[in-house]
């Protein structure tokens, strides 16, 4: 008769419970070699994706992360906490693999935001134009022989003029609001009984179009940094963000991306083979002290709840914040 006790007790045998693996074992660039606190073959990791090796006491892959390299272990269950931790973008945890192109994973994600600044060496720095005034784009053409010097359009002569030397009989006492017989057609703009005193700057009979950004009636001083004329990037700012991914027959999609409001320097995600809930925890510091901000989950729809779990390496929105390593991996 089959010893069935026997036969379950050496499946199980062949599956962790949990494990921590640090990776503080010799440099290896082609394996990740046995977890640690684990023998072989329970304990030995393998390559489903890419190549995984061990460089500095950590894991590291010289796959390009777009490539999603991946290494698992064995366990003997589908609902786990998984864990990486002193960890930078791009680094994650794979879980319920299938096969190479059947699994479930979580990865930093990393993005840049950056302000813009201007080049100080630009004579125009120190001097903007106002976009907000209305005449902005418009100004007035200082090689007019009146600027400087506007007439006033509410004077009922305006456009209308009369020869002051030539009073005739009906000679007047003044010549801004007394009409002689000799009337005249003034220059356009000229109307010499009501002058006054132009805003610098300030011609309404001769309108001409600015060079961009030349607004010479509303001249101010620009907040620092804030001149159009030599624009670049400045104060960046790398911000970190979760991505849950799939992977189903080989297409691989993103099903949420949960936003962090600090830097991540430990991810947890818990998984239920059961409900297919994923729970995801970002931390601020190693060793899971900080946590970022609550819990948050995405419900998984498709799966296939495998015991399989391991580590992965996702490619990062902002290229120059990849990682290749794990520091730490743990299931529990």
């Amino acid at each position: 008769m089959p010893n069935f006790f026997g036969i379950v007790a050496s499946s199980l045998a062949k599956a962790l419970a949990s494990v921590l693996d640090t990776f503080n074992r010799a440099n290896n660039a082609s394996s990740l070699g046995t977890a640690d606190n684990t023998v072989a073959p329970t304990g030995s990791w393998s390559v489903i994706r890419g190549s995984w090796g061990i460089a500095s006491n950590a894991a590291n892959s010289s796959t390009a992360a777009s490539s999603y390299p991946l290494a698992t272990l064995n366990f003997q269950s589908n609902t786990v906490t998984l864990g990486v931790d002193n960890i930078g973008p791009g680094a994650g945890t794979a879980f319920w693999v299938t096969d190479s192109g059947t699994w479930w994973a979580t990865y930093v994600d990393a993005t840049q935001s950056c302000s813009t600044c201007y080049n100080g060496s630009n004579t125009n720095y120190t001097t903007c134009n106002n976009p907000s005034n209305p005449i902005n784009g418009t100004c007035n053409n200082p090689s007019n022989p009146i600027n400087g010097t506007c007439y006033n359009t509410s004077n009922p002569i305006n456009g209308t003029c009369y020869n002051p030397p030539n009073y005739g009989t009906n000679t007047c006492i003044n010549i801004g609001y007394c009409y002689n017989g000799n009337a005249y057609t003034c220059v356009t703009g000229h109307n010499t009984s009501n002058p006054y005193t132009c805003v610098t700057g300030y011609n309404t009979s001769n309108p001409y179009t600015c060079v961009t950004g030349h607004n010479t009636s509303n001249p101010y001083t620009c907040a620092s940094g804030s001149n159009t004329s030599n624009a670049y990037s400045c104060s960046c700012v790398t911000n970190t963000s979760v991505n849950l991914i799939k992977s189903i027959a080989s297409t691989i999609s993103t099903v949420a991306t949960f936003t962090m409001t600090a830097t991540v320097l430990g991810l947890k995600t818990l998984i239920n083979g059961v409900t297919g809930v994923i729970t995801v925890r970002g931390y601020s510091t190693t060793g899971y002290t900080t946590q970022i901000g609550t819990d948050q989950t995405a419900t998984a729809t498709g799966f296939t709840a495998k015991n399989t779990h391991g580590i992965i390496l996702g490619p990062t929105t902002y290229s120059a914040a990849q990682t290749a390593n794990i520091d730490n991996f743990q299931v529990n």
